[in-house]
């Protein structure tokens, strides 16, 4: 599936709290809206979308992004507008996109289209793990094959000897990108912990500190990256019913800073 990256940061006037409480309690709704269920191939699905995650950052866990949250979704087939889809000047009458004035500072927004190369492969996933999340760009002068084949064969089995890492996989950058220069980033990592405190230790650890931090420098530049709660909105599996119980549920409770 194709997986579309869309990164932002908070509108200076909200709160870290207002700010997280909006885009998961107010703008999902306005989402759902707007992804009706139809028919395709006799299969009842979401319009466009297959999985939608949101990526809620927690600043207490460092990084060094100027980004506060990353909207992640998968699609079957690369629509000709599927950035578009996410764009308030391609749909600016959307009540999905119009509502990001509410709550997105659109002076600090990046997108990323990928296709994702598994490397651990967790179980299940859920809502309220803690996602690592490291933008890439490769270093001046490395070509994209040596890049990309340093990630997967070299920088890879590091990561992957991390304290209490669930799941661990890398988007790649569709080729395509690349017919009209270089994109703004080559990949992403994306590193998976059951809670705060797992992802904590992950952090601490001389692993991460001395090798997976370290190792970057021989393929890439220094990463923008975050560390994220991280809420199926939707999910294989899981009901619009079950979806909208458990965003309730979540809004309850405080958010980590």
């Amino acid at each position: 599936m194709y997986h579309m990256f869309y990164f932002f940061g908070r509108k200076p006037s909200l709160s870290a709290a207002g700010f997280h409480y909006h885009y998961l309690a107010l703008h999902t709704q306005s989402g759902m809206r707007q992804a009706e269920l139809g028919t395709k191939g006799g299969e009842t699905r979401p319009r466009h979308m297959r999985r939608y995650i949101q990526n809620h950052r927690i600043h207490s866990l460092g990084g060094n992004s100027p980004f506060d949250a990353v909207s992640e979704v998968w699609s079957d087939e690369l629509a000709n507008d599927m950035v578009g889809q996410l764009s308030i000047q391609e749909h600016p009458n959307s009540p999905f996109k119009r509502d990001e004035f509410n709550f997105i500072d659109l002076s600090r927004i990046g997108y990323m289209l990928a296709l994702d190369k598994p490397v651990l492969e967790a179980g299940e996933l859920r809502s309220g793990m803690i996602q690592g999340i490291f933008q890439l760009q490769r270093r001046m002068g490395v070509r994209i094959e040596d890049f990309r084949s340093y990630w997967t064969e070299v920088h890879a089995p590091i990561v992957k000897a991390l304290p209490g890492l669930r799941h661990y996989h890398q988007s790649v950058v569709l080729d395509e990108a690349y017919h009209w220069g270089d994109p703004r980033w080559d990949g992403v990592d994306e590193i998976w912990f059951d809670d705060y405190d797992a992802a904590r230790r992950a952090i601490n650890s001389i692993e991460f500190q001395r090798s997976v931090l370290a190792d970057f420098n021989n393929f890439s530049e220094a990463p923008m990256y975050f560390f994220a709660e991280a809420r199926l909105v939707m999910w294989p599996g899981k009901k619009k019913e079950q979806a909208l119980a458990e965003i309730a549920e979540r809004v309850k409770q405080p958010w980590l800073e």
